[in-house]
C-alpha cells in the first residue's frame, strides 16, 4: 500500500538525538508512513543506530552516502520517497505522536497542497509556542505569501520545512539547492508558488530544538558559505515578483531583513578579509534598491537603521549606538 506520508530525516553525527527523533516518528498514530533515514556520512555511531531501526521496522528505509550536506541528504530522500505527502524532520528534533495523522487529515479534508502546523521552539531554557489561533484554509496564495513575507511566524507558518507536509505531486522533480543557509526557505517558497490551497492548523505538533546542540545550521561560525543566504534572498525575489505584483512591499521588506541580518553578522566579530566582498555587495544592493525599502510600510526600523549605517560606512558606530540604547532602556525598566 502506498504510504500516506513519507518522512525524510537527514542524519549527520546525531547519536545523542536520533533515537528520540525516530522513536517519535515510529510511534505515530498514523501507521501507514515510511521513514527515510539518510545517513550523510556520519562517523559517531548514528549510522549504526539507523540500520538497527531498519532491521526492526519494515517502514524504515536507510540510505548511506558520503557527506554532502543537508540539501543533498534531503534530495536523496526525495528520490526515494513514495508517499502521498512528504514531511521532513531534523535529526535533533522530535514530534507529537499524532502529528502526521492530524496534518494528513487536514490536508485531505481541505484538498491542500501543503499543510503547516504549530510548533514549540525550545532553546534549553525556555519554550515558545508558535501557532495560528485557529485552523485556516487559504486559497489565496498571494495573501498567504504576504503573511509569510511579513514574517508572521506566530501564525504557525514558520520558516522551516519540518512543520509542513507537501503533496508529492506538487514537488515533482524539484530539489533543494546546494546551500547551507536558507535553502529550506527557498524550497518551500518554490512549492507555495505552485499551490492552489494551503492549510495552516492550530495544533502544536513539532518540537524544534535550537541553541542547546551543535546540529543546527544557525549555530555554525560565520564563513563564506553563510553568505549564500544573499543568493537565496535574491532568488526568492525573482521567483515571486512577477507572479504576485500586489505583495512587492512585503517581498522587499523580507529581502531587506536578510541583507540587514547579514551585515550585522559581518560586524558582530572580527572581520575576515575574505568576507569583505559580501559587505560591499550588501552596500551596493542597499543603494540600488533604496527606494524599494525606505518608503515601505512593512520594513522594520532596525533594518532601515542598518541599511543607512551600511551606506554611510559607519556600521561599527551604529552597533555601539544601538547597544547604548538597549542598555539605557534596561536601566529605565
Amino acid at each position: 500500500m502506498k504510504p500516506k506520508v513519507s518522512v525524510i530525516v537527514p542524519v549527520y553525527n546525531a547519536e545523542n538525538f536520533i533515537q528520540r527523533c525516530v522513536d517519535s516518528i515510529l510511534s505515530q498514530t498514523l501507521y501507514n508512513i515510511e521513514v527515510i533515514l539518510v545517513d550523510d556520512g556520519s562517523s559517531d555511531g548514528s549510522e549504526k543506530i539507523c540500520d538497527q531501526y531498519s532491521e526492526t521496522d519494515k517502514r524504515v528505509k536507510v540510505f548511506h552516502k558520503n557527506n554532502g550536506g543537508v540539501s543533498s541528504a534531503r534530495n536523496k530522500g526525495l528520490e526515494e520517497a513514495r508517499g502521498e505527502y512528504i514531511g521532513f524532520v531534523d535529526a535533533d528534533d522530535y514530534i507529537e505522536k499524532d502529528m502526521y495523522e492530524k496534518m494528513y487529515s487536514y490536508a485531505i479534508e481541505s484538498s491542500a497542497d501543503v499543510c503547516c502546523c504549530g510548533f514549540y521552539r525550545e532553546d534549553g531554557q525556555k519554550i515558545d509556542k508558535k501557532r495560528c489561533e485557529s485552523t485556516v484554509v487559504c486559497n489565496d496564495i498571494e495573501e498567504f505569501l504576504g503573511d509569510y513575507f511579513r514574517q508572521d511566524i506566530d501564525k504557525g507558518i514558520g520558516s522551516g520545512n519540518w512543520n509542513k507536509i507537501f503533496r508529492r505531486d506538487l514537488i515533482g522533480n524539484d530539489k533543494y539547492l546546494d546551500y547551507t543557509n536558507g535553502e529550506d526557505i527557498e524550497f518551500q517558497i518554490r512549492q507555495f508558488i505552485k499551490c492552489e490551497c494551503i492549510c495552516v492548523c492550530s495544533d502544536l505538533l513539532y518540537h524544534y530544538r535550537c541553541g542547546d546542540n551543535n546540529l543546527s545550521a544557525t549555530n555554525k561560525e560565520l564563513n563564506e558559505s553563510y553568505f549564500g543566504i544573499l543568493d537565496i534572498a535574491d532568488l526568492i525575489v525573482e521567483d515571486v515578483k512577477h507572479r504576485f505584483p500586489n505583495i512587492l512591499d512585503e517581498l522587499y521588506a523580507f529581502h531587506l531583513t536578510w541583507y540587514a541580518a547579514s551585515i550585522q553578522k559581518i560586524y558582530s566579530g572580527t572581520i575576515d578579509k575574505n568576507i569583505l566582498f559580501y559587505r560591499d555587495k550588501i552596500r551596493k544592493r542597499f543603494i540600488v534598491d533604496y527606494h524599494k525599502y525606505i518608503n515601505n510600510l512593512y520594513t522594520k526600523r532596525l533594518d532601515i537603521f542598518y541599511m543607512h549605517a551600511t551606506i554611510l560606512k559607519c556600521v561599527p558606530l551604529a552597533n555601539l549606538f544601538r547597544m547604548m540604547v538597549i542598555k539605557i532602556r534596561s536601566w529605565i525598566k
